[in-house]
């Protein structure tokens, strides 16, 4: 398999030949050089759309940037091999961004793998590390159920969900999905209908599961909605979304497009 590596780094000229990295910036899809663009170019139509994108950007960056980047560079490989599918993308970020993300990335489905880092001791397992272990998680436009976890690094197959999961995510008959998100095993609320960290109580002042210690001013989301564009709510309060059918295609991992495999083979 072959990748090319774009990042803003440019001391990676160092370390890679002019074939293997390109100077680059991901959240405004600027190449540095004409030369770099063209090696871009020329990368996408050998592989023949045999790709994978794969994202680990800096945590604190607008996402809405890097979806534009993501829908640019599927369109411009959809002009240069003449493909109808979208490229499968592995995006790394932390699992408390999950509504942000899904907000820019709407087919986004995250998995359960904790992803760690050598040089970072929060964003890995160990002593060192966080109780729960990394909080970094990988959203996929792939279909989940046809990602394999390791079973001897501690994840399991739910038959129910048809996906694998960590151990601590237990099923939840009444939610019908493994619903922990963060490495607790989480807990279900009946005048919520759903499940939520177990260190998490029911307001009555809220109506809803919190902290014990929170504010209970409404807190007003103040961008624009994937769905329908409007100000002031998310796609998932969004009322011209179908939920229940939206429910029950990210428990299914349902995608009508076909997806191809890891980097470009040889």
């Amino acid at each position: 398999m072959t990748s090319l590596l774009l990042d803003i780094d440019k001391r990676y000229h160092s370390f890679f030949g002019p074939l293997q990295f390109c100077w680059y910036n991901m959240f405004n899809n600027h190449f540095f050089s004409k030369d770099a663009k063209d090696i871009f170019h020329d990368f996408l139509k050998q592989s023949a759309g045999q790709l994978v994108i794969v994202m680990d950007p800096p945590f604190g960056g607008r996402i809405e940037l890097l979806a534009q980047t993501v829908v640019s560079i599927n369109r411009l490989n959809k002009a240069v091999n003449g493909s109808e599918n979208d490229l499968p993308v592995l995006f790394v970020f932390p699992y408390f961004m999950e509504p942000q993300i899904l907000n820019s990335f709407s087919d986004f489905v995250m998995l359960d793998y904790k992803v760690d880092y050598d040089n970072h001791p929060l964003f890995r397992d160990g002593p060192k590390g966080r109780k729960q272990g990394s909080p970094v998680r990988i959203f996929t436009n792939i279909s989940v159920s046809s990602i394999t976890l390791p079973a001897d690094e501690g994840y399991k197959f739910c038959d129910k969900c048809v996906r694998w999961v960590s151990l601590e995510n237990r099923h939840c008959n009444e939610c019908e999905l493994c619903t922990s998100k963060d490495g607790r095993t989480y807990v279900h609320c009946q005048k919520c209908q759903r499940c939520v960290k177990p260190t998490w109580s029911h307001c009555a002042t809220c109506n809803r599961c919190a902290q014990t210690d929170h504010d209970c001013s409404e807190i007003v989301f103040s961008q624009a909605c994937f769905h329908c564009k409007e100000p002031g709510h998310k796609k998932r309060e969004c009322p011209k979304v179908n939920h229940a059918e939206l429910q029950l295609k990210r428990k299914m991992g349902v995608k009508t497009k076909s997806r191809k495999k890891l980097k470009r083979a040889k």
